[in-house]
């Protein structure tokens, strides 16, 4: 009943079928599609076999009406039912045509042979899986990100599956036309070319929009790492930076205190003298430009504000790495000297009380021991200020 013609047009439309499968996003798990389009294709080619066999349709109708609920079915597998699933159908549909018109091509030589045309259906519908396992995996993800173009490229698959379809099969079949074989060889050439083309394109605008994802996420790693820094930035101002002087804040100094020294050390201590007075005669705002007025002398006795310190009220502590015990007395006259000359310059009154240590000379081994030193040498020096004060009134 069925000759070797058919069987190849049943392989060819099954073949189709699954390329189908394998190209096009599914809405299921591939392995569930796949078996249900097997269940499909056993199904209606065993029902087409019996309708053949009652009579109920005429032997003039070929296998390959099959594709038409072929189509039908794989409409409800795919993930996309708009022109991307039109564009995967046709070009399925007119690769595999070529490829069953160059098996039989490839039979004319030999008389039509069946098992030409069986091997060259193998052969050719082989380097077309070939094609599609190496290059699905792009395909699919052409699929779920480029939105646009897809109308035109279904548009040129539906022309091209309906070109051949008319050339091979009107007036009569091309293996009665063999002087028009090479023509529709060249056209078919010609359509594959162009199917190269449209891949190479969408891969290219799949490089240029991955391309332009990549530069953004960049661009945007980059400002996130900004604004982590500029978050560091202002957490550490907050957490280690005294608001009103700009110098470090008692934590910072409590953290350094854990630290060992690993060299010549030198540590200032100091003390305004009478700020509670001050407050209490002129005000707060008086007492805070005192202090702000220290703070700017300090720091422009020395260059480098790491280990500048205001740890509370009107304490000031100064580490200073790499010094030796005589420039304890060169740090003391410039400091007082700045803030003379600041205090000159603003109206205000402020004096203050050095006291000093040293890492070598002293023999300690800690901040906490040379702040303890140094201290003890600032209430000194405060002692004596007011002895004096107390000599003259």
């Amino acid at each position: 009943m069925f000759n070797a013609v058919d069987i190849i047009l049943f392989f060819s439309y099954v073949a189709t079928g699954v390329m189908f499968v394998l190209l096009i996003d599914l809405k299921y798990a591939i392995k569930k599609s796949l078996i249900a389009f097997s269940i499909f294709v056993i199904v209606s080619y065993g029902l087409f076999i019996l309708l053949h066999f009652y009579q109920i349709i005429p032997e003039s109708i070929p296998v390959s009406i099959l594709a038409v609920p072929a189509a039908i079915f794989s409409f409800f597998l795919a993930k996309y039912r708009d022109s991307r699933f039109l564009f995967t159908l046709f070009t399925a549909d007119t690769l595999g045509f070529i490829a069953y018109l160059y098996a039989r091509t490839l039979s004319i030589p030999f008389a039509d042979n069946s098992i030409i045309i069986i091997v060259g259906a193998f052969v050719f519908y082989g380097i077309l899986f070939l094609l599609i396992s190496k290059y699905r995996s792009t395909f699919i993800y052409m699929q779920n990100h480029i939105k646009s173009g897809w109308l035109i490229m279904a548009e040129f698959s539906i022309a091209a599956y309906i070109l051949i379809s008319v050339m091979a099969n009107y007036p009569t079949r091309i293996i009665d036309r063999v002087v028009d074989l090479p023509i529709l060889i060249l056209v078919t050439l010609f359509i594959d070319f162009t199917f190269v083309i449209i891949y190479k394109l969408v891969s290219k605008d799949i490089q240029i929009y991955n391309e332009k994802k990549e530069f953004a996420m960049l661009e945007l790693d980059n400002k996130y790492q900004k604004s982590q820094l500029e978050l560091q930035d202002v957490y550490y101002r907050y957490a280690y930076e005294d608001v009103m002087t700009t110098l470090k804040n008692r934590r910072a100094f409590e953290e350094l205190k854990l630290k060992k020294l690993t060299q010549s050390t030198l540590c200032l201590t100091i003390d305004i003298n009478n700020l509670k007075k001050i407050n209490d005669q002129k005000g707060h705002q008086a007492g805070d430009l005192a202090l702000t007025t220290l703070a700017h002398a300090i720091k422009q006795t020395f260059h480098k504000h790491e280990k500048l310190y205001r740890i509370g009220g009107d304490e000031f502590v100064l580490i200073i790495d790499d010094e030796q015990t005589n420039d304890a007395a060169y740090y003391n006259e410039k400091i007082k000297s700045n803030l003379k000359n600041l205090c000159d310059s603003s109206s205000c009154d402020v004096t203050v009380a050095i006291g000093w240590s040293s890492s070598i000379e002293d023999g300690l081994e800690s901040i906490a021991e040379m702040v303890e030193l140094a201290d003890q040498r600032m209430y000194e020096q405060k002692r004596n200020i007011n002895s004096v004060k107390k000599v003259y009134t």
